[in-house]
Parts: structure tokens; C-alpha cells; sequence
């Protein structure tokens, strides 16, 4: 709300404003605040500073060395902007105090800025670090501060440090954070109801906004710079309170929608699966298996997240899913990222399940007309009861007839979207999401509070260590005589190369490339060569080649990365590994060391990879456990790339501030799913805020819709 024209100074914006209400917001700045995802007065209010500078402490311009930062007044010698030799602009001032005297140049400039604070005379306060350049002290873009009439300082000696996008200074930034302080925190209202706030000791929203951008004492600084604060555990709580709250008003209406209609499933045909089945299951499996069937035999309908580490035996707990799916006399249907593993499975799968009486189809985009019309009739009709398939399954023109149980692997590579429309092609079936990415259980709760987590946590017996070592340009020589050794013993071996050919970019090596490069290396060894582009019946036999063994050598872009299981591939090399993720290289390593022999990993550098790589590709070589890889994969990158989180609102929150706070994770999802159960439509006066957070829309009629489904369950930003 605002005040009557005029009393600007009293009036009082709102969180939910654009930022754009701001005084010194025009379009241009809105546009520049927007690349760091601040569109709204909240938004900017939620930038969290990365640090505090205690700018307290004043020095003098002969006591500060080269490469020490500090702040000064002085008194402004002379200042203009200049033309340089190479036509540049650049603004020089010279400073100067009762020490001696320093030069200050800006190379890009608000020219009307700089020439109105800087002028000639003025005296103000100067922060910078002092640069040495051909033996000459200097100031490189040092921030400017006036002082008042009498000299004391105008802003705050302690300062926040954000986020930074070029165009948008740190001072720029400071001035708008305090304008929307200043006039919204008289009129913010309390979203937490009393009680919640109370039994987990967290202050006011007000209080916690004012606290991470005004530290006042130096107890309040020491705080801030020691990490979590309350104020922190508070907007962090918001945060993840609005995520869960969406989570369970989407899992309480899918429940609420979901009718029980077909039978339990047949245990003899389970007993069946167990009884072919050439090893007995792990505990872990055992475990996962009977939390599926009590799900899929239960009033409400499955909604579950099934993590496991590459090689942990996903696939057998899966195939029992869809085996009792359709025992019940539903349909079930397997939905992959990639026609590759659809190949794959459709391989493994169909044929356990063909031998139990359940033929399974294959759905792909590249699929034949014909083809694809006799597996669409199938499904309307009924008569086929289990298809494995991509994209492609969630189409138009794809119907069930009773769909009972969605499977979908790799989730972390669908939309949203994409999964909800294969859901909505049955009458609320079961939903079983796999990933072989592991997720901290900090972040797994956080991402997917609206699914129960089922952790395959122990590998089958027998599987052994891959032994992975980072190659250099030097060392080179030696690994490819490692590979020739194993294909004299007959096993196979993985070249994974980041592109399919040659692009832009020439230093990559290329799939296509590679391969006739290695064709020529070893003379009378079969080179086999897949990628994402290649025709589906070309790959097909390209994979079947290398399982044979009549090309043991397979090169390939990272369609390899999940799903293929050749227990005589024992080497995987890749190319440029420093390109990939920790939690991509970890997955194609996971394709070799699936049979008795031992197994190799190289990791093949460019030939002068920065330290920060080599320190990333240094935790593959300490451990093989996917979930130690995960977490260093999320310290190192943050959550944006894993599971789909930078399109899930999480992008914001810092992993560090989720593991240290798992609690208050646990908390969020606890206090959202018990405010959902009792009050489903937030019409109590006290979640009235709520129903914002939840992104729940009320109806003319009074009713809640729907609120919008994020990722895995995130929200949008």
C-alpha cells in the first residue's frame, strides 16, 4: 500500500511488489536486477549478502601497501575523465591526505556520477586495494562515499556484500536494499502462525530481514560472519515451509483423486520373478521390495523416490513393481530419457518379464509407423500390459487402458510437466520415480517432500572398486597401453568423448573423430561408435557388436552413461573429463567393474586443466561411494545441477545452510504436511498467509485450486 500523493517518504510497499516501485528502479535497472532473480521487493529483501565488510577501521594513504584493501578520507586533488592512446575512457582523481597522495582510475564509468562526487576539493571517504603496476601505487575502481557537513560518515561503517551482476554496483545494491527496508518493514505481516514459530525458536520475518542486512553491534557481525544466524534459519525456513506446502497440497489431492480399483497383486507370479532370478536379493533390495508392495496393496496411492548408487540393482526392484502392477490387472508403463536405455531395458526387462507371460513393447520417437500403431492399439485396448518407452510415451494419441503404475528412471532429466502428463493418462496410477544420481537426504527431503524415499544403500555382492586415476597429457602413453593389455584379454572397453563431432570448439575431441583416430592406433581391433544422433537400428547393432565382443573397443558421447550393463567391460576412458559433472563421471563409471574381473577408470585431462578441475576429478579418485561423490559434487557446484534443481527454486539456497540445518528440513516438510491434513484449504485465519506461500489460488467460490506443480516438487522462482 502506498501513502495519498506527495508523502513519498511515509509510504510503505509491499514484499510482494515489483521492484520496479523502488525509487531509482527504471526499466534498464529492473533488467539488470533480474539476472540475479529479483523481480520483486521480496526478492531483492531475499538477496542474501555473501559477506560483511568491517569497514570501521580508518587508515591513512601511506600506510596502505600494495595488494592491502582499506578505507581513507582524503581530500579530492583532481579528477576528470581522459581519453587514453588506445581511445579508451577512463576517470582519474588523485587523492590525497596528511600522508601523501594516491591515483584512482575507473575504466568504466557513470560519468555524471563520478564528476558530481568527485570533485576537486571534496572530501570523502575512500575504500579500495592499492594495486602496483610498473612500480606505481594505484586505486583501481575504489568505491567513492560522501561524508556529511561536518565529516561523519553517511553510511554504515559495516557493510553487506551481494551477489553481483555486471551493471549493478555494490553500492547501488546497498542504496535499494536499505530503500526497500525502509519502507516495507513497517508493514510486513507475520506469515508463521505464533505456535510454529515458538517451538522452533524462530523470529519474526520483520526482525530476520532487518538482521541479514543491518548488522548493528559487533555481536551481530560476529554472527553474520560465523554463518547461520537465526535470521538466516528463518527466511531459510520460509523458504523451504513454501516449498513443502506445495509439495503436500499436490500429494494430498492426488491422493484424495485416487480410486483403488484394480486387484492386489499375485504373489505367485512375484514368486515366479524371484525364482528366475540367477542371484538371491540384497537386504537393501528385500527391504525396498515389501515398502513398494505395501504401497501398491495400500488405500492410497504409491508416491515414491527410489535412490540407489550405480550398480545397487534398481532394475530387479522395478521389474517386481511392474510385475505386480500388472498382476493386479493394470498397466504399467516405464518411461527413460534416452532410446538407448529404452533399448536397454526393453532387452533386460522384456525378457524377465517375457518369461513370465508379460511381453513388453518399446516406444520410441524413432519408431516405424507401423510399429508405433500396433503398440498404441495395445495399450487402448488393453491387450498390452507393460511398455517401456521415452518421450514419446506422454504424447498425444497415447492412451491406457488402465494404467496402474508409472515408472519413471533418471527423473532428474524429466520436466514436471512431462511426468504429470504421463500420470494423467491413467486414473491417478501408482508413481515410482528412479534415480541413480544420489542426493543427500538433506537435499532429497528438501527437493521431493512429496514422495517417500526408498534408499538401496548396499551393492550386490562381489562388485568390486573401480580404480580411477586422472590422467595427464604426460601420462598418456602409459594408459592407452592399459587398454591394449585388457583387449588382449578379450574384455571391452568404454572411450567416452563430450560430443558427438566436431563443433566450434576444436579442442574437444569429437566421438566420430576419435574413432578413426583409434582405428588407426590399434590396428586389427574392432572400434565400434555410438551416439545420440545415430539411427536407431545402426546403434542397436553398434551395441550388440561391442556385447559380442566382435568390436571390444566402443566409442561414445555419454548416452552410455546409464542403463548398459557388459560385465567384460572393464576399462572406461573419458576424454576431457574435467567437462563432466562429478555425479555424470561417476555414473559412466559405474559401466565397467560389473563382472569378476578388476576395472579401470582413466580420466583424461586437457592439457592444462585448472586447479579447480583437477580438485574436482581428485574425489573420484579417493572414493567410489555415489553418495560421497554427490555431496562433494554439491559443495563444489552447488544444488543447481543436480536433480533439477536450478529450475526448482532451490538455486538460492546454499547446500551448505541445508546441511548443516537438516533439522529444520525435516521440520518444513513435518509442519507442512500437518497444516495440509488439517486445515487443506487454508481457511483458518492464521495460515491466511499460508495459502500465499503454498501458491494456492481461492476460488470466486471460496475453494482452493490447484497450485502450480514445481520440478520433483520445488517451487518456482
Amino acid at each position: 500500500m502506498t501513502g495519498s500523493p506527495g508523502s513519498a517518504a511515509l509510504r510503505v510497499l509491499s514484499l510482494a511488489d515489483g521492484v520496479r516501485t523502488l525509487r531509482g528502479v527504471g526499466p534498464a535497472r529492473a533488467a539488470l536486477l533480474e539476472r540475479l532473480g529479483v523481480t520483486t521487493i521480496g526478492d531483492l529483501l531475499r538477496l542474501l549478502p555473501r559477506r560483511y565488510d568491517d569497514r570501521r577501521a580508518l587508515t591513512t594513504i601511506a600506510a596502505l601497501g600494495a595488494g592491502e584493501s582499506g578505507s581513507f578520507i582524503a581530500r579530492v586533488a583532481a579528477a576528470g575523465a581522459q581519453a587514453t592512446h588506445r581511445r579508451w575512457r577512463v576517470f582519474r582523481a588523485v587523492f590525497a591526505d596528511d600522508t601523501g597522495s594516491i591515483e584512482a582510475l575507473w575504466f568504466r564509468f557513470h560519468a555524471a556520477h563520478l564528476q558530481a562526487l568527485a570533485r576537486p576539493g571534496a572530501r570523502l571517504l575512500v575504500h579500495g586495494t592499492v594495486s602496483s603496476a610498473a612500480g606505481r601505487r594505484g586505486l583501481v575502481h575504489p568505491e567513492l562515499e560522501p561524508l556529511g557537513e561536518g565529516g561523519e560518515r553517511v553510511e554504515a561503517a559495516i557493510r553487506p556484500v551481494y551477489p553481483a551482476t555486471e551493471g549493478i554496483s555494490q553500492a547501488t545494491l546497498r542504496t535499494l536494499v536499505r530503500r526497500a527496508l525502509e519502507e516495507t518493514l513497517p508493514g510486513i505481516e507475520e506469515s508463521l502462525p505464533r505456535d510454529l514459530r515458538d517451538r522452533l525458536g524462530l523470529p519474526g520475518l520483520a526482525e530476520s530481514l532487518a538482521g541479514v542486512h543491518r548488522p548493528a553491534d559487533e555481536a551481530s557481525l560476529e554472527m553474520l560472519q560465523a554463518g547461520v544466524t537465526p535470521w538466516h534459519r528463518r527466511l531459510l525456513f520460509d523458504e523451504l515451509l513454501s516449498l513443502q506446502l506445495r509439495l503436500a497440497v499436490r500429494r494430498q489431492r492426488y491422493e484424495a483423486a485416487r480410486p483403488r480399483h484394480f486387484r492386489r497383486p499375485r504373489q505367485e507370479l512375484l514368486q515366479r520373478l524371484r525364482a528366475r532370478l540367477p542371484f538371491a536379493l540384497t537386504a537393501a533390495q528385500e527391504r525396498v521390495c515389501r515398502e513398494i508392495l505395501e504401497d501398491l496393496g495400500g488405500p492410497r496411492p504409491m508416491q515414491r523416490l527410489l535412490q540407489g548408487d550405480v550398480g545397487s540393482g534398481k532394475t530387479v526392484v522395478a521389474a517386481l513393481a511392474v510385475l505386480a502392477a500388472v498382476s493386479g490387472g493394470g498397466q504399467a508403463a516405464l518411461l527413460v530419457p534416452t532410446e538407448l536405455l529404452a533399448e536397454q531395458h526393453h532387452l533386460t526387462l522384456g525378457r524377465l518379464a517375457g518369461a513370465l507371460g508379460v511381453e513388453a513393447e518399446l516406444l520410441t520417437g524413432t519408431a516405424s509407423r507401423e510399429h508405433r500403431a500396433r503398440v498404441l492399439a495395445g495399450l487402448a485396448s488393453g491387450r498390452t500390459r507393460f511398455v517401456i518407452g521415452t518421450h514419446a510415451l506422454f504424447q498425444e494419441g497415447v492412451r491406457f487402458d488402465r494404467l496402474a503404475l508409472a515408472v519413471i528412471d533418471e527423473q532428474h532429466r524429466f520436466g514436471v510437466r512431462q511426468r504429470l502428463r504421463l500420470r494423467e493418462k491413467g486414473e491417478a496410477p501408482d508413481l515410482l520415480v528412479m534415480t541413480a544420481t544420489p542426493i543427500p537426504r538433506t537435499l532429497a527431503l528438501a527437493l521431493c517432500g512429496d514422495l517417500d524415499l526408498s534408499l538401496i544403500d548396499e551393492l550386490p555382492p562381489g562388485r568390486r572398486p573401480v580404480a580411477t586415476r586422472v590422467v595427464g597429457e604426460a601420462d598418456r602413453r602409459g594408459a592407452w597401453e592399459l587398454v591394449r593389455g585388457e583387449l588382449g584379454r578379450g574384455k571391452r572397453v568404454y572411450v567416452v568423448c563430450p560430443r558427438a563431432e566436431e563443433g566450434a570448439d576444436q579442442e574437444g575431441l569429437a566421438a566420430a573423430r576419435a574413432a578413426q583416430r583409434l582405428r588407426a592406433y590399434f590396428r586389427g581391433v574392432g572400434v565400434g561408435l555410438v551416439h545420440g544422433r545415430m539411427p536407431l537400428e545402426e546403434r542397436s547393432r553398434s551395441m550388440e557388436l561391442f556385447r559380442s565382443g566382435e568390436t571390444p573397443l566402443l566409442v561414445a558421447t555419454t548416452v552410455v552413461e546409464v542403463g548398459l550393463d557388459v560385465p567384460e567391460a572393464t576399462v572406461m576412458l573419458i576424454e576431457r573429463a574435467e567437462r563432466f559433472g562429478l555425479s555424470q563421471l561417476h555414473q559412466l563409471r559405474g559401466r565397467v567393474g560389473r563382472g569378476p574381473d578388476p576395472a579401470h577408470c582413466l580420466l583424461f585431462t586437457g592439457a592444462r586443466p585448472s586447479p579447480e578441475a583437477l580438485e574436482r576429478l581428485a574425489v573420484l579418485e579417493r572414493t567410489t561411494d555415489g553418495f560421497a561423490v554427490a555431496q562433494a559434487d554439491l559443495e563444489l557446484r552447488g544444488p543447481g545441477l543436480l536433480a533439477g534443481t536450478r529450475q526448482s527454486g532451490l538455486a538460492g539456497l546454499r547446500f551448505d545452510d541445508l546441511a548443516r540445518e537438516p533439522l529444520l528440513v525435516s521440520a518444513a516438510r513435518d509442519a507442512a504436511r500437518g497444516i495440509v491434513a488439517a486445515d487443506p484449504d487454508f481457511d483458518l485465519p492464521e495460515h491466511a498467509r499460508l495459502r500465499e506461500m503454498a501458491g494456492v489460488a481461492v476460488a470466486a467460490q471460496g475453494c482452493a485450486a490447484a497450485p502450480a506443480d514445481p520440478p520433483c516438487g520445488a517451487p518456482r522462482r
